[in-house]
């Protein structure tokens, strides 16, 4: 697997896998990576039964939202092991 992007609150920050530098990799996949990440300052963690619950169905009602939503997924779907196996070769060259 591999974490595409990340959001630390406390810094306010959001990280980008390195591998969506890629040429192949559309912009509007990298705005999606981006939006989703924003959205958890929008809306932060629920507690649900004890569990944080980071995608509810507001986080999930806003994300959808995105214009290039189901692209984005369509993409990461079709090309997933494409950015896997850009991950691996982007760590051997380190």
């Amino acid at each position: 697997s591999i974490k595409l992007g990340s959001y630390t609150s406390r810094e306010r920050l959001i990280r980008v896998h390195p591998a969506l530098d890629a040429a192949f990799v559309p912009r509007f996949f990298v705005e999606y990576i981006v939006y989703h990440e924003m959205l958890h300052q929008v809306l932060p963690p629920s507690v649900q039964n004890g569990r944080r619950d980071l995608h509810g169905p507001a986080f999930q009602a806003r994300e959808r939202m995105f214009e290039h939503f189901h692209s984005a997924l369509a993409w990461e779907r079709d090309n997933l092991d494409k950015l896997l196996k850009n991950r691996t070769r982007r760590r051997a060259k380190l």
